[in-house]
Order: structure tokens, then sequence, then C-alpha cells
């Protein structure tokens, strides 16, 4: 890449230099005749480096202002970066088993870890006014979830809860102007029970969307998870 921009540069600089020299009248001839440089092995060699420094003055504040802009890419528009991650008692991290007791399942706590990078302050904001919400899926016909020591969501106004999912406003506390780029957690816990004791399977999935843009707001941010594999025996 280096050398590739080093041969476009020995182009310019070269055509930009003969397209000079064939204007006999242009203004740096003209001074250096009135310097009485009139020689025009000289005017072309004074011309040649003149061309060239120019050229590294432009290249130098490209590379300047390319890096302004990307510090201020990095600062206003990077993605905010989560990742979710499943802490349970059972020995498979990713797998709950329910097995009846006294004919009857026991109620789980499930806690989701949600590590959170904020990055760029324009996409957070935008992702707050948006109302951005990270949201876990379930199947309401085998099993009853809701938030631990809230089952009714009367007191936590940053999570709602619908007939297959439970919705959480990832940046509805999150204070905009003590933004750093370090990442911080947020553990959320849930009660997971099954409806009925019978053999069946199903999954615990997760998604991001907002209000306006849905599903496609993802673009603004990196997003990566765990399922949980809930499975029901009946004996």
């Amino acid at each position: 890449m280096k050398k590739a921009w080093n041969g476009f540069k020995t182009l310019v600089i070269t055509i930009l230099t003969v397209l000079v020299a064939s204007n006999h009248t242009n203004f740096i001839y003209v001074g250096l005749e009135r310097m009485g440089l009139a020689d025009e092995t000289i005017q072309k060699v004074v011309l040649g480096a003149l061309i060239t420094f120019a050229v590294i003055l432009i290249e130098a504040f490209l590379s300047c202002l390319f890096k302004i802009l990307g510090k201020m890419f990095l600062v206003y528009l990077s993605r905010i970066t989560i990742q979710v991650s499943i802490n349970n008692l059972d020995k498979q991290p990713n797998k709950i088993v329910f097995e009846p007791s006294n004919g009857e399942y026991e109620e789980k706590i499930i806690a989701l870890n949600i590590a959170i990078t904020p990055k760029g302050k324009l996409i957070m904001k935008i992702l707050k006014k948006l109302n951005f919400q990270f949201s876990i899926f379930f199947n309401p016909k085998i099993l009853d979830v809701e938030p631990f020591n809230n089952p009714n969501f009367s007191e936590i106004k940053d999570v709602s809860s619908n007939m297959d999912r439970i919705d959480y406003s990832i940046l509805m506390n999150y204070d905009l102007d003590a933004i750093n780029h370090l990442q911080y957690e947020k553990t959320i816990k849930f009660i997971v029970k099954p409806k009925r004791v019978e053999d069946d399977q199903c999954n615990l999935s997760y998604s991001i969307k907002s209000n306006i843009l849905q599903t496609k707001v993802k673009y603004l941010c990196e997003f990566s998870y765990e399922n949980l594999s809930v499975i029901c025996r009946e004996r």
C-alpha cells in the first residue's frame, strides 16, 4: 500500500511539473526571471522542488485531517458494544433442566450479565432517544418468565412485559453527560418456571430493537449473546 501511494505521488508530481513547465508564462518562471534565474534547467529544477514541497504539504494536511476525522468518528459515531452472557447454578451454563419434585417444577433464577461498552456519543444519544431495548423472548405456552423480586413490574421503569417477551430499556438510566469508554455491567435476574409438567423444550433468545428503527437498530451497535436452552422432563 505504501509503495502504491509513493508511486501515485511520483506520478502526480511528474504530471504537475510537465503541465506547469509547458507554460512559460507561469508565475514561478516569471518570479525566477525577475530574480535573474533565466536558465531553463535551473527553472525546471526549482519548479520540480516547489511542486514536490507543495505535494508534501498537502499530504501532511490530509493526514492530519484524516486523524482528526478519525478521532471525531471514534468519539461520536463508534458503535456501542453489548455482550450478554448467562449465569445460572446448573453445570451447563447455556442449558437449564427442569425435573419434577412432588409432581411439580421448582422455579429457577436466571442471571443475565449484560456488559456494555459505551462509545460514540452521538450514537448513544440516538439510541437513547429511540428507546433502545434489549428483549428476552420465550414461549408463553411453555414458560412463565418474570423479573426477580418484581413480578408485577410496578417499580422497574426500564422493564416492560409482553406476552412472549420482556423488554429492557438498556440506556434509560444511563447518564450520557458522564459517558466514558469503559465497560460497565448490568445483571438482570429472572424467574423461570414451566407451566406444566411434561417433556418439552424451548429456548430463551434475545434481540435488540427500538421504537422507530425496530431491528434495524442493530447496525448502530455490536451485539453478541448466548441462547439459553430450557429442557422440561416429565419424570
